[in-house]
């Protein structure tokens, strides 16, 4: 079987095969074929302590245990479900559209009204367990039973947030819809824009090799940085080249930069 859909949202290695999350659902790949599983348009996946996949889609939250027993997960917030992370403590993340739920043991809360906006569009956790939250209203961070919230005011190139990560030494990276990235430094955000040699400044993602290089995903193609270089006041990023879209080449890219460090 040949792979369904090109335009794919995430990947995850486990133990049972590479897992894809495509537009055309969720697919793994394993002995040389691609098997499907969830038909609905799969965006984001994540795996507990438990083995238990997390799947979000165009319809919401699923979870599939390491039986491969499938369920869909009742949220208090409808609607498709774009991001996932989970915790030092083993809670799961949901992010999408309509807003953000956490969910753990026998409990869910809804995290929407402490948030800059309903609309989140991406999430991380952070070297100390933080959960950070990109939406198009700006950006939030969970700490410690609390919540922070950071604009425009705080450095933000912009208020509409795509993509947050959180580096392999601590730092704190925003892609923005128009305004290119930034790093925080402190309790501010230092600007990362075409100015520096991003290809365009709308960053749709932020993605880590693991080798110490970040890649920044933009509509016009990549650019990596190498993380030795900073702190820079400008920041030598090597240009990436045009790719016809953000999906499958992308994700696939990092990918071989994973298994290309971790050897055989």
């Amino acid at each position: 079987r040949s792979l369904p859909d090109a335009d794919i949202h995430a990947l995850l290695p486990l133990q049972n095969g590479l897992w894809l999350a495509t537009d055309a659902g969720l697919v793994r790949y394993a002995r040389s074929q691609f098997v499907p599983s969830i038909a609905s348009s799969a965006l984001a996946l994540a795996v507990d302590s438990r083995s238990r996949l997390w799947v979000g889609t165009d319809e919401g939250l699923r979870q599939i245990s390491d039986q491969g027993q499938e369920s869909p997960i009742r949220l208090p917030t409808a609607g498709a479900v774009r991001a996932i992370v989970i915790d030092r403590v083993d809670h799961i993340w949901a992010g999408g559209p309509n807003g953000l739920v956490e969910i753990g043991a026998g409990d869910t809360v809804d995290h929407t009204p402490q948030l800059p906006d309903a609309s989140v569009r991406d999430l991380a956790v952070d070297a100390v367990g933080s959960i950070w939250v990109a939406t198009s209203g700006g950006l939030a961070r969970w700490s410690e039973g609390s919540w922070r919230r950071y604009s425009r005011r705080e450095g933000l190139p912009s208020n509409v947030v795509w993509a947050v990560h959180a580096d392999s030494r601590g730092g704190i990276w925003v892609g923005t819809y128009g305004a290119g990235g930034a790093r925080l430094e402190g309790e501010r955000f230092r600007p990362l824009n075409s100015s520096h040699g991003l290809p365009s400044n709308v960053v749709r993602q932020i993605l880590d090799d693991g080798a110490g290089k970040l890649w920044f995903v933009t509509d016009l193609g990549l650019a990596s940085l190498s993380l030795d270089l900073l702190p820079d006041v400008r920041p030598r990023l090597m240009p990436g080249w045009l790719l016809p879209g953000t999906g499958a080449l992308v994700l696939l890219l990092i990918l071989l930069l994973l298994l290309a460090r971790r050897g055989p």
